[in-house]
């Protein structure tokens, strides 16, 4: 049986995301005739909390959760939840986050959609979510933001 790398899995959706979510930023907005959606900053994805200072107004949090072991017959398999959400500063209360906040979901959900046949190589994918906008606020800094986003189960083994 193969070795499980969870790692290399988050890495690869990961990479898939920062080099196809450009481009689907710019076809959504075309597509609506606007520009209310920017590129993210591969500096600005990031996979823990812990940094010493959460100061952009837009960024991607990421990572894997929920590790679930199930039977397969005789072999078993690893599901885990991949996640994307978009994190956008609210201070401002402008009209658009909430818009806004939608139109990165899709965008993430196109991407891992489109990029399918790439990401079956390493998992299969049986269900994307996508997670509805909600406000949070940042602890240390007191500032408000808007979030929402994708969780992908992946399976493994």
């Amino acid at each position: 049986m193969a070795k499980i790398d969870i790692e290399v899995i988050e890495a690869k959706f990961l990479q898939i995301v920062q080099d196809n979510l450009p481009a689907k930023l710019t076809e959504i907005n075309t597509e609506k005739g606007d520009s209310l959606l920017t590129n993210i900053s591969n500096s600005n994805y990031l996979n823990d909390f812990y940094q010493s200072e959460l100061t952009p107004s837009l960024f991607i949090h990421y990572g894997i959760s929920d590790p679930e072991t199930i039977s397969v017959g005789s072999d078993f398999a690893i599901n885990w939840t991949v996640y994307f959400d978009v994190y956008l500063n609210d201070q401002n209360n402008l009209s658009t986050v909430r818009k806004r906040i939608i139109r990165y979901t899709r965008a993430l959900y196109e991407v891992i959609q489109e990029n399918y046949s790439v990401l079956s190589r390493y998992c299969s994918i049986p269900e994307i979510a996508n997670v509805e906008p909600q406000d949070v606020q940042d602890i240390v800094n007191d500032t408000p933001y808007k979030t929402g986003g994708i969780k992908i189960k992946v399976s493994i083994g």
